[in-house]
């Protein structure tokens, strides 16, 4: 049978693998944040132009936006950032 989930006013509920219904154990669900997020990307190692090696390290803020597009954008680029729902 299937299950009925809801999730918050900041957050996003992301269905793939299945129809509109979520059907148990066929579909995966998952809560996806609209609240602002924190990354911080880092790179090791890696070489510039003149063949120099270099470590960089950043941090950044996102914020994901509700137009449908760039939702559905936001849920492929970010589907790490996802938290399974119960």
């Amino acid at each position: 049978m299937g299950n009925c989930y809801t999730v918050g006013p900041n957050e996003a509920l992301v269905r793939s693998g299945g129809w509109v219904w979520a059907w148990a154990f066929v579909t995966d669900v998952q809560a996806l944040t609209l609240e602002v997020m924190t990354l911080n990307p880092k790179c090791d190692m890696v070489e510039t132009a003149q063949g120099v090696a270099v470590t960089v390290t950043g941090v950044c803020q996102v914020k994901i936006m509700t137009e449908p597009e760039l939702l559905k954008t936001a849920c492929e680029q970010f589907s790490w950032k996802k938290h399974q729902t119960n």
